[in-house]
């Protein structure tokens, strides 16, 4: 059994409604953010309920850079995430501890990954594959995106991405994060976001992909 796990009800929704009753599949809705995230999704793996499963993916919406290629609506998987602002911040610069061994990248599975990019190559959206980044703070001026640009060439930022993966590492089970393109990361203009038609373009692909994952 899969849990799939979305931040938001936004996010979870149109899965569901496209799944409807099915017993191979389980929802964690995670919360947002990366405490909750990982809070939620290490009680359900530690409980009776988490006994059953098999893989897990995180899905929802995410911020694009403008230099990744991705475009609004796009299909967006993690080959892997990192934790881009835990450290030192500097300003808009933000440095890894230079003496302290936390880990901040996390890699999906190398099966589950290889099997949704070839499946999305044949889904009727574009579709991309790379590394993602996590923050806690959404990124909101170009001087911070930028600064996210040049350390990491990251297709995509998420709040909850790297807790999952982690959480995951720690109960050794294979996880897949797949996103569809909501906004930009650049000033903040709500206006110009997308969120519902991209939630509805995620659960999309991932019903595309995950009869190829059981």
């Amino acid at each position: 059994m899969f849990l799939l796990t979305a931040a938001t009800e936004l996010e979870r929704r149109p899965l569901a409604d496209l799944l409807g009753k099915r017993k191979d599949v389980s929802y964690l809705l995670s919360g947002v953010g990366l405490v909750e995230t990982a809070l939620s999704l290490a009680r359900f793996l530690g409980s009776s309920r988490g006994n059953n499963i098999s893989g897990v993916i995180n899905f929802g919406v995410a911020g694009a850079f403008a230099d990744s290629g991705a475009k609004l609506l796009d299909i967006c998987i993690a080959q892997r995430d990192c934790l881009a602002d835990l450290g030192i911040c500097y300003g808009n610069r933000i440095e890894q501890f230079d003496s302290l061994a936390v880990p901040t990248c996390f890699n999906a599975d190398p099966q589950m990954f290889s099997i949704a990019a070839d499946r999305l190559s044949t889904f009727d959206a574009s579709c991309h594959q790379g590394l993602f980044i996590t923050v806690n703070a959404v990124s909101a001026t170009d001087e911070r995106a930028g600064f996210f640009w040049q350390r990491y060439q990251p297709l995509c930022e998420s709040m909850e991405g790297a807790a999952v993966m982690r959480v995951c590492q720690d109960f050794k089970l294979p996880c897949l994060e797949i996103r569809a393109v909501s906004n930009f990361v650049e000033k903040r203009n709500p206006a110009l976001w997308k969120l519902e038609d991209a939630a509805r373009h995620c659960a999309g692909a991932v019903a595309h992909i995950l009869p190829y994952l059981q």
